[in-house]
């Protein structure tokens, strides 16, 4: 179970419930050349979003984020990530606890608005609610090459616990998780260290 009071607000985010009138950003980051793989089906080839979540279609995704607000308890929290100044999604940072039993992050951020520390920040946000409201560890999997995922999930205090080998058409995938504790005294000395240069 996770427990999320929202919306949650950063200094230029605002993460919120997703809803049937974002299916169009969605699509947007979902269609994004930088997003797509393709793949052979019956023959056919189609393209396939490499972000997991949006790998079934849209239109499912928000189908499923919405449908999760009835679970009692509710296992997962996937959220539109909206730019303060522009008022656009510009992604989706989601928890969710898997078949393990592990709470598990996934974010994904439309390509053109990559770079800009969007992902961290919203990344940190649920993260560290999450942690306040009692999640005791947080896991995330990375499928192939992710410079950026694997460059995030560092500044979160994660640490690679396991990974699967390669398999014949098959990425390998790493394993990584962050502790409540350990997260929080980050989080604590990142913000210290921000204070006191602020203070200078």
């Amino acid at each position: 179970m996770i427990s999320i009071f929202l919306p949650l607000v950063t200094d230029r985010l605002i993460l919120r419930e997703i809803a049937g009138d974002d299916t169009f950003a969605f699509t947007k980051i979902a269609t994004h050349p930088r997003l797509l793989k393709k793949i052979i089906v019956k023959g056919e080839e189609k393209n396939m979003s490499i972000y997991t979540p949006l790998e079934n279609g849209v239109d499912e995704f928000i189908n499923l984020a919405i449908s999760a607000r009835r679970e009692n308890p509710r296992m997962t929290y996937g959220l539109a990530v909206v730019e303060k100044t522009s008022n656009k999604v510009i992604g989706h940072v989601e928890l969710s606890v898997n078949d393990l039993g592990d709470t598990e992050l996934n974010a994904c951020i439309h390509p053109d608005a990559q770079n800009q520390g969007f992902g961290s920040e919203a990344a940190w946000a649920l993260c560290s609610h999450a942690f306040q409201r009692g999640t005791q560890a947080i896991t995330a999997t990375i499928r192939g090459e992710q410079k950026a995922s694997r460059a995030l999930l560092k500044k979160l205090g994660m640490n690679v616990i396991g990974f699967t080998p390669k398999a014949p058409n098959e990425p390998i995938r790493e394993y990584w998780a962050v502790e409540r504790i350990p997260f929080l005294v980050t989080q604590y000395s990142v913000q210290q260290k921000t204070a006191a240069s602020a203070a200078v």
